[in-house]
């Protein structure tokens, strides 16, 4: 397998979880880096006035500001020492029998300058404009964003973009990673999924408060949703305007 590709992993130290994901990346015979899981105590500058509070009616928790930080400080180094696309995943991600072959094959053909490819979401989209890059796996663009971080292929132009544009951040990295009307960079799927979220259904994020909104504000969320939803479209439009 080609050893050259890096797999980097983002865990805490030492932890039960940190080493069942090694072991797991080892065994597909890729080259895991490890880095280190971010849990915060407290809010700090770089996730004020959070939207999701304004628009959704819950704030971000502090495991998800964690999350963030943690994927930053992964695209950070990736802009420091690579020169190629790496995987990076979270430590409750679960591989398939032929995942390494999957992802070796996405790396020879994926553009590191304009793309990031997610090889997990919560539900499987459409895609448009599809390549075979195995007999039995394709790459294409989504209908609509995924959501999940849990594994996805950068290189280091995406990753000084999404640095760049999240400084101050208002969302989940997921979330963040499918607003390419934010960060310009284009979404790919790779389908059927190579990974799993294999979390157990614990979430480290910690509970997500809903609030009960007033009109006005129930008014603003709605028009934003509306808003939302037409950038997502405007976004497919122009991500179909190139090949995969």
């Amino acid at each position: 397998m080609n050893q050259n590709l890096k797999v980097y992993f983002i865990s805490e130290k030492d932890s039960p979880r940190y080493h069942r994901c090694l072991q797991r990346i080892k065994d597909i015979g890729l080259e895991p880096v490890h880095i280190p899981a971010i849990r915060p105590t407290h809010f700090g500058e770089e996730s004020r006035g959070s939207m999701r509070s304004k628009y959704w009616g819950s704030p971000l928790t502090l495991g998800e500001v964690g999350c963030f930080l943690a994927h930053r400080s992964a695209w950070l180094q990736i802009t420091k020492v690579e020169s190629g696309p790496v995987l990076l995943v979270e430590d409750d991600v679960g591989f398939s029998a032929d995942a390494a072959h999957v992802f070796v094959a996405a790396a020879k053909r994926y553009d590191s300058k304009r793309d990031f490819i997610r090889f997990y979401s919560d539900w499987v989209r459409p895609c448009y404009r599809k390549v075979s890059i195995t007999p039995e796996v394709i790459l294409g663009i989504p209908l609509s964003p995924g959501n999940c971080s849990v594994a996805y292929m950068i290189g280091p132009e995406v990753a000084q973009q999404l640095c760049s544009h999240s400084k101050v951040f208002h969302c989940p990295s997921d979330d963040f990673l499918g607003q390419s009307w934010i960060h310009g960079i284009r979404e790919i799927h790779c389908s059927p999924f190579p990974c799993i979220h294999d979390d157990g259904k614990v979430s480290i994020i910690g509970h997500r408060p809903k609030f009960n909104l007033s009109l006005p504000a129930e008014f603003q969320r709605s028009f934003y949703k509306f808003k939302t939803s037409l950038l997502k479209r405007i976004a497919l439009l122009k991500a179909l305007m190139r090949p995969v």
